[in-house]
């Protein structure tokens, strides 16, 4: 049964799951010691409130403003099926102008010499590895942080930039080092839809650590662990803002034997969705779904991220108020993430991790990797993956 609803827009942690299967300390009370003078290093700061939410917010404010970003960033991915290191450059400018290169890459999952292409109007998606750049309009944001693509990389980097702005912090130390750099130490989660300057980050749970130059106040590093995917660390090997960037890097020339493919349209709107049978077709095979006989489940329809050959599908349910995807794909196959409770279902292994209220149940099925998540209880998630036919 296929019915539509208004659904709310995906979960953003599931975006950063289906990307790549990727500690944190207890709040001291370094914050009381800096109202009291003992840390007089930290600039301009209110009286009120925590310092290590201020030194974020300062950070997330040069961010938004400025008009151009240049950095090269190390990601560090820790999972237990999927360990290794990715070497990115990015150039970013107003008019939603951008460039992302994966310089090298350890990982299957991340093609080292891939890149995105936004000149604001149009975007190139270049994969060496097929030998194929897939073009088509730019996706539109006034923001700076906002990498353009629904490649793999571009999803997490997207995550982690946006951390300054969506984070509620606690400052731990004024005595941490980052590559012999003098480093403020911030202990960060999602802010609480009550905190003062910030949204609900809704469904995306992590926590973790981000280190901030005493001097410059410029991000060095964060040490981050994610709901049901697991540690990424990320070095900012090279940041600085509104320095000038030449134009021709927001241009892309397709290379000698390179072929051309339009670029998917992905959306989360309604209008977009696919019907079971439609995603099915454009996948090629069978799509593990939830069966007609229970009606209680209600399929919104199917969203595809990634390229053609890279393809994940989710299937947008409904169980009265509760909401919950089920996401298939190669890409997602053998990938555990975080650690979790070990299950046998459906004759293979499978994974539950669960943090604060959003669960995660992972298996691999003829070589389809399958993701279950939702504020879901483990009862409730085995349910559902045992439904699926």
């Amino acid at each position: 049964m296929n019915r539509h609803r208004s659904i709310p827009s995906l979960p953003v942690v599931l975006l950063v799951m289906l990307a790549l299967a990727l500690s944190a300390c207890q709040p001291t009370s370094t914050d009381a010691m800096i109202h009291t003078g003992a840390y007089p290093g930290i600039r301009n700061l209110a009286l009120t409130g925590s310092p290590g939410q201020q030194l974020l917010d300062r950070i997330a404010q040069r961010l938004n403003s400025a008009k151009t970003l240049h950095g090269r960033f190390t990601l560090t991915l820790q999972g237990r099926a999927a360990t290794g290191t990715i070497k990115l450059e990015q150039w970013s400018a107003q008019g939603g102008k951008s460039r992302n290169e994966t310089l090298t890459s350890t990982l299957p999952q991340a093609v080292a010499g891939s890149l995105t292409v936004s000149d604001g109007k149009k975007m190139w998606q270049y994969d060496p590895s097929q030998k194929v750049v897939y073009v088509g309009p730019a996706q539109q944001s006034s923001s700076i942080l906002a990498v353009p693509g629904r490649g793999q990389v571009q999803l997490l980097l997207n995550t982690l930039l946006s951390v300054f702005g969506s984070s509620a912090g606690t400052l731990v130390s004024d005595k941490a080092s980052v590559d012999g750099k003098a480093a403020y130490q911030v202990h960060v989660v999602p802010q609480e839809s009550g905190d003062q300057g910030g949204s609900n980050t809704g469904s995306l749970s992590y926590q973790g650590e981000v280190y901030i130059d005493k001097s410059s106040e410029q991000p060095l590093r964060m040490d981050l662990t994610l709901a049901s995917l697991g540690p990424v660390s990320m070095h900012f090997d090279a940041f600085e803002l509104n320095a000038p960037v030449d134009s021709g890097k927001f241009t892309f020339v397709v290379p000698a034997g390179v072929k051309e493919e339009a670029l998917p349209t992905a959306s989360s709107s309604n209008s977009d969705l696919l019907s079971l049978a439609q995603a099915q077709k454009k996948a090629g095979h069978r799509l593990l779904a939830i069966s007609g006989e229970h009606s209680e489940y209600i399929l919104n329809g199917v969203t595809t991220l990634g390229t053609p050959k890279n393809a994940i599908y989710l299937l947008n349910y409904m169980q009265g108020s509760q909401v919950f995807t089920i996401a298939e794909g190669a890409p997602l196959a053998n990938l555990e993430g975080a650690a979790g409770q070990s299950l046998n279902l459906r004759s293979t292994n499978a994974t539950f991790a669960q943090i604060n209220n959003l669960a995660s149940l992972a298996w691999t099925e003829k070589g389809i990797g399958i993701r279950v998540t939702g504020q879901l209880t483990q009862d409730q998630a085995t349910t559902i993956a045992q439904l699926l036919i």
